[in-house]
């Protein structure tokens, strides 16, 4: 152990992260030495819930035994250690309420993260006094002074009966006002789901004026907002909006009925007017072009440096009469080029090729360029980049790290081969072909700091669009790329991207399927050994929101399950130990 103790301390806790909470259970049981070294690690992290795995719903039920046994090992055990648990994530209102109700001593009051679940609440008898849970939830929050990320979720799913719905949302809207008072200073990001009643029947009411607002502190450390209520004109949002005058980060989640409820001049005045430094923005769900043309131009004078839209499904609804994410909308966003660094469009297929363009020849701190389909099963297109336009002007974008677009209308002859399906293949001589693809080849070589690039993006659930290409061995092969894509083949132009050394992920279409090649196969590993080619069924995701640099919280870690083995082994070793 002496060995160990001698490692520098962050190569301890790198080593302690990569056990499991079974490895640290039996390390904690070897020696007094080795207990003091893994404790703290293992009590870092606690996982309360009841779905969605077996191990965690048996891991709920043996907290219940164990914090409830009649020789209180479980109270005594969380008294003595519960300053050390860092991260908490709870699913089940009564575990909450055991927790809080069994920690007398309100020893978790060194809290930096805690993520709750509700959903019994919703059930149960509604009163004048608030539930168990809320009340618990209050406290929690009072004695843990230096939270650092809080995140309330309402269970998907849950429904209430017509009768009574209005007594229980204006319940909740008293259980939201009552923990929005108890939010720490030293909150930095904050993540709030649909409040429970906002599920139920599309229930939508003002709010009841006998609840005022509630007076808050000043959140200057508050970061990042998450709002999931798409009804942005309610009062405690915009409340909440005017005490983060550092706030960096906003996402909103946003739908059809935004239109007759928003109030669009206190929300664009408030963002304004209290969030000076708000630079990012994320946009969830589906809106009209006008609303989000608003959400988009609501920004402060120093302009937008992250724009994500359609995390959910902001399409084109043609079959209603809506139009989406449009023209305005399209305006919206270029009008922030100068400052822009991260844009990620989703299924937002009314941002054309001009203007896709448009923006690369005109945002010189891009780093980051998505245009990509939806992870659901929309049918639509994805915003993408004509040939046409591409070759027009230079882009200006040479700081771009991450680009995913699709590129078309590349005059593709060579695709012209005997196939099942209905395609007309473009008519242009082999010659202009290669000469239009060496030109886009040309162009994202000068891409120097690239480390992902992906140009084949079409819907994931139409993995098989493309035609039956018969092979030369008589063999065939389903495409699953586009006709009028990129080739990836050397003749093309490929070898002009080996420069690009910081690349790590490529997805390049088109055929022939030059990676399938001996020759194409030879020059990636001679030019790519570190490059991972991205399979064309796989959704590319986006790592990188939110944009909130340098928070220091819990790294990601394996979470305490409270089985009976572990907690009492806590307590009782600890005891044994201090007896001898």
């Amino acid at each position: 152990m002496a060995v160990y103790s001698d490692l520098p301390l962050e190569v301890q806790e790198k080593i302690q992260a990569r056990l499991s909470q079974y490895d640290l259970t039996n390390c904690v049981r070897v020696s007094h030495a080795w207990f003091t070294c893994f404790n703290p690690y293992l009590w870092r992290s606690f996982n309360l819930c009841l779905r969605p795995k077996k191990e965690t719903a048996q891991g709920a039920a043996h907290f219940k035994t164990w914090i409830q046994a009649s020789d209180n090992r479980g109270q005594l055990a969380l008294r003595k250690y519960g300053h050390l648990i860092q991260e908490l994530k709870i699913r089940c209102c009564s575990s909450l309420v055991l927790f809080v109700t069994q920690d007398v001593d309100g020893s978790c009051c060194n809290l930096r993260e805690l993520t709750f679940y509700s959903g019994e609440a919703t059930m149960s008898p509604v009163d004048s006094n608030l539930p168990p849970s809320s009340a618990a939830l209050v406290q929690l929050l009072q004695q843990n002074k230096s939270l650092k990320s809080l995140t309330l979720f309402a269970e998907k799913g849950l429904r209430i009966g017509k009768k009574d719905v209005f007594r229980r949302y204006v319940h909740c809207i008293s259980t939201w006002l009552q923990w929005m008072e108890a939010l720490p200073e030293s909150l930095e990001t904050l993540t709030l789901d649909t409040w429970w009643s906002d599920r139920t029947n599309n229930f939508n009411q003002e709010w009841p004026t006998s609840f005022p607002l509630p007076v808050l502190s000043r959140l200057h450390s508050l970061r990042f907002i998450g709002v999931k209520d798409r009804r942005l004109n309610n009062d405690p949002a915009l409340g909440l909006l005017k005490v983060c005058p550092n706030l960096e980060s906003l996402e909103l989640s946003v739908g059809w009925n935004l239109e007759t409820t928003l109030d669009e001049e206190s929300f664009v005045q408030t963002l304004r007017e209290f969030c000076p430094k708000l630079t990012a923005l994320k946009i969830e769900g589906s809106s009209s072009d006008r609303h989000f043309a608003l959400l988009i131009n609501s920004c402060s004078v120093q302009g937008w440096k992250s724009l994500t839209i359609g995390e959910g499904r902001p399409r084109s609804w043609k079959n209603s009469g809506k139009a989406g994410f449009g023209h305005l909308a399209s305006e919206a966003l270029l009008k922030h080029a100068g400052t822009l660094e991260h844009v990620r469009l989703q299924s937002c297929d009314g941002f054309n090729s001009a203007a896709i363009q448009q923006l690369l020849c005109t945002a010189s701190q891009l780093k980051r360029f998505h245009a990509v389909f939806g992870n659901g099963t929309d049918k639509v297109v994805a915003p993408g980049l004509s040939a046409r336009d591409l070759v027009q002007s230079d882009w200006v974008c040479t700081e771009l790290e991450s680009f995913a677009c699709r590129i078309y209308d590349i005059p593709r002859p060579d695709n012209a081969l005997p196939s099942d399906a209905n395609a007309d293949p473009t008519l242009h001589s082999m010659y202009e072909s290669l000469r239009v693809q060496k030109q886009i080849y040309e162009r994202l070589a000068t891409l120097t700091k690239l480390r992902e690039l992906v140009v084949d993006l079409r819907n994931q659930n139409d993995r098989q669009f493309g035609p039956t290409m018969i092979l030369q061995n008589g063999g065939f092969i389903r495409d699953s790329n586009e006709l009028d894509g990129l080739s990836s083949s050397l003749d093309s132009g490929l070898d002009v991207l080996k420069s690009l050394a910081a690349l790590r992920t490529v997805r390049i279409g088109g055929l022939p399927r030059g990676f399938w090649e001996e020759a194409e196969q030879r020059w990636r590993w001679k030019h790519w050994p570190l490059v991972r080619m991205l399979p064309p069924a796989e959704y590319f995701e986006d790592p990188v929101w939110p944009p909130v640099p340098d928070l220091h919280l819990i790294e990601s870690t394996p979470a305490v399950m409270f089985p009976v083995v572990y907690c009492s082994g806590y307590h009782d070793y600890d005891t044994d130990s201090e007896s001898d």
